[in-house]
């Protein structure tokens, strides 16, 4: 019994906390030996089915369990801990067709050898992927429309960070430098993304704005990105309402591998003479180092990065740096440790509107003269830890922890704001599967987030979350998705809310080649602190708080088509909505000033159709993807476009490859705004957006070289009022891979 006033120490409790931890992983490695005994083994190898040459990396999936494994440098993999019976097996890797052999018997003291000849794939119609699953799924067993994004696909545009690679992803978009997908997240400056970004399946997201930093994780780690489209709360809670990113890191290399990177390049004058505002020539260049290997049972990733532009406009000038680290131990082929660090600054200039004074000339590639001095300092750091086991091979755990760290310090002429804010996050999750019918994905989770600052001052804040997923398939053709996720959001000095969001998912494998898929499933967004309690004023706007603002919610709906013609085509088509409840925008008044509050102003629906077509030919040395959706966006109670939300959005790339060289050009497209969908000036004159980037590359043994045009015809638009979008800029880069 505790007596009322008596101060009770937490050390014993955070004790038998421990010793729990300790006891669980002591008494998980006993099971897991005691298996191996009781079990049988599966080795062999995968080479090309043309060259004859090993293939390491490829991925080895028992299907139906949770055991899984990769080739190495000779593509030879090993299994082990399969109990007795009859198992259909799978080897896949990007750039081949998925390969399945059906009928394997595994028996205790009988190994089993089998060897893979995968053929080229010119066309990806089923990668596997994990974010739609939280587990490694082919595409064809997912309910959900996903794009993924290559390392390739990356390092061709020669991006200060993954941003101009997404541009060009299937319904994928950015207004205002935020991620839509869909269309469905518009704009909203520095405050809450619709969409949740992931690292290696960890949400990777500030606790005080709520929106995304692209900086954290530099380009040159990542393997894929993976776009998971509509809502993903039943999975992965508050943010997930309209999508999900998820940046893939690539894996230490199994012998030393050691990359140089640099680049320079350069803006384009103004089209218009009289809009030229400096003399200076405005160059950018960035310098990345990488090194990876293996050293016994541990796997290392280095990585450092600069990026130095003096901008396209006034004050946009920045510097950014980066440092990654990853390392993974592996106790045992079943059980592994790995550690990921990030850290990055970023110093840049700040702009909110171009410079237009009463009778004369705009001239958009300047700021007021009173805001030409306006920065920020933003800093980063990233920390997460995962402890992976397969128990069995019907049963494998993980603990992930992570922490996050945002600060930034505004040095404006009306304001010196800052803010820090921390998040610790615990997330423990178990992958069953009970029979060949039947998976189970289960967990919990739980974020705490301190802020301090003078934006939003001192404020706490945690969400508690649990979450099942039951997979059931009913033949090999035909299976179903249920899934039901909790969550509890507790804000102090704000308010307290329960969500609930479930989902329904099937998929039905046509043929081979041809796969239907429908899903539906309910989103929700917790306010960020950012849209709570901002209390600030810059650049004749003020923002003031409002703690009463509640969680928006969604539920979406998709119908979809993929199929494969003829090896060469494949053609994927959805049919989506997504309907809104207690939307949350800026709703601007006007006072002494421009006063800018969140409120949860609007129910809104958003609908459309997503068509997205690959082609390719000659052995892939020519190739084409195609992407176009229609975009329907209301606003149910006044019948209103939604602000900042392009109604028709295409982009189409196209990539040809004669020998060692690569000749490239992209194109996109987003449709001009209504008046009534911008928000501030809606009087200021409308284009649609009409960008196209061209490059050519040559590879030569370890060396690459690359030459990129970004908006080759220096096309000036506007996606945001009195915001003009980067103009031409030239670029080479060089890199080396030992």
């Amino acid at each position: 019994m505790i007596m009322p006033g008596v101060y009770v120490s937490s050390q014993p409790r955070t004790a038998v906390l421990r010793m729990l931890l300790v006891l669980w992983v002591v008494a998980s490695f006993a099971i897991a030996n005691a298996q191996q005994n009781e079990t049988g083994r599966l080795s062999g190898a995968v080479v090309d089915a043309a060259t004859g040459k090993p293939l390491p990396g490829v991925n080895i999936i028992l299907k139906n369990t949770v055991l899984g494994t990769s080739t190495d440098l000779n593509g030879e993999f090993h299994l082990s801990g399969i109990r007795r019976g009859t198992y259909a097996v799978m080897a896949s890797m990007i750039g081949y067709k998925i390969k399945t052999y059906e009928n394997v018997s595994i028996a205790p003291g009988s190994p089993v050898i089998l060897n893979f000849k995968l053929e080229q794939s010119f066309i990806e119609t089923s990668p596997v992927i994990v974010t739609a699953s939280k587990k490694s799924k082919s595409l064809a067993e997912t309910p959900n429309s996903v794009s993924v994004i290559t390392s390739a696909d990356i390092r061709k545009r020669n991006s200060f960070d993954i941003r101009e690679a997404l541009r060009y992803a299937p319904g994928v978009s950015f207004v205002g430098g935020q991620v839509n997908i869909r269309g469905t997240t518009g704009y909203s400056r520095g405050a809450g993304s619709r969409v949740l970004l992931l690292t290696d399946g960890v949400p990777t997201m500030p606790g005080d704005s709520g929106d995304i930093k692209w900086d954290v994780v530099p380009f040159t780690v990542v393997e894929k990105v993976e776009v998971v489209k509509g809502a993903a709360s039943a999975l992965y809670g508050s943010s997930a309402i309209s999508g999900v990113l998820n940046i893939i890191t690539k894996e230490p290399s199994r012998k030393p591998t050691f990359s140089v990177r640099v680049s320079g390049g350069m803006y384009d004058d103004p089209r218009v003479s009289r809009w030229k505002w400096t003399d200076k020539t405005l160059f950018t260049n960035q310098q990345d180092l990488y090194f990876s290997n293996t050293f016994g049972n541990l796997g290392v990733i280095l990585s450092g990065g600069r990026r130095n532009s003096r901008g396209y406009k006034q004050n946009t000038q920045f510097l950014r740096w980066n440092l990654f680290g990853k390392s993974t131990y592996k106790f045992s082929n079943a059980t592994h440790v790995t550690f990921t660090g990030s850290y990055a600054s970023d110093d840049h200039g700040e702009t909110l509107l171009w410079q237009q004074y009463l009778g004369e000339p705009i001239q958009p590639f300047r700021v007021p003269a009173q805001e030409s001095k306006n920065t920020i300092l933003s800093t980063k750091l990233y920390l997460n830890s995962t402890f992976s086991q397969l128990v069995n091979q019907n049963f494998a755990h993980k603990l992930k922890g992570s922490y996050y760290r945002n600060r930034f310090d505004n040095d404006f002429v009306d304001n010196q704001d800052f803010s820090k804010s921390q998040r610790f996050r615990l997330e423990y999750q178990a992958d069953v599967e009970p029979s060949i019918r039947h998976s189970l994905t289960l967990g919990v989770e739980g974020m705490y987030d301190i802020v301090d600052g003078s934006f939003f001052g001192r404020r706490k804040a945690y969400i508690l979350g649990s979450y099942l997923q039951h997979e059931y398939r009913f033949s090999d053709r035909f299976s179903s998705t249920v899934g039901l996720r909790f969550d509890y959001n507790k804000v102090l000095d704000g308010r307290t809310e329960y969500q609930v969001s479930p989902k329904f998912g099937i998929i039905y494998n046509v043929s081979e080649v041809t796969t239907i898929r429908g899903s539906v499933g309910r989103g929700f967004r917790a306010p960020s602190i950012a849209e709570l309690f901002t209390n600030t004023s810059a650049s004749g706007f003020q923002v003031i708080p409002n703690p009463e603002l509640q969680a928006e919610s969604s539920w979406s709906a998709e119908v979809g088509l993929s199929t494969s013609i003829a090896g060469h085509i494949l053609l994927d088509t959805a049919i989506y909505q997504e309907r809104f409840f207690d939307f949350i925008n800026p709703s601007l008044s006007f006072q002494d000033s421009l006063v800018v509050r969140f409120r949860n102003v609007q129910d809104a629906r958003i609908r459309g159709v997503e068509t997205n077509l690959t082609t390719s030919w000659f052995r892939d040395r020519l190739r084409t993807v195609v992407s176009y959706v229609f975009v329907d966006p209301r606003d149910l109670q006044t019948h209103r476009l939604l602000t900042y939300r392009p109604q028709h959005i295409l982009t189409a790339s196209l990539s040809l490859k004669p020998g060692p060289f690569e000749l490239g050009m992209d194109y996109r497209f987003a449709s001009k705004l209504k008046r009534e969908q911008l928000e501030v000036f809606p009087d200021d004159p409308r284009v649609a957006t009409k960008v196209v980037d061209a490059r050519a590359g040559v590879n030569f043994g370890p060396y690459s070289l690359v030459f990129n045009v970004e908006n080759l015809f220096e096309y000036n638009y506007t996606q945001i009022e009195r915001n003009l979008e980067p103009t031409r800029k030239f670029s080479v880069n060089w890199q080396a891979d030992f």
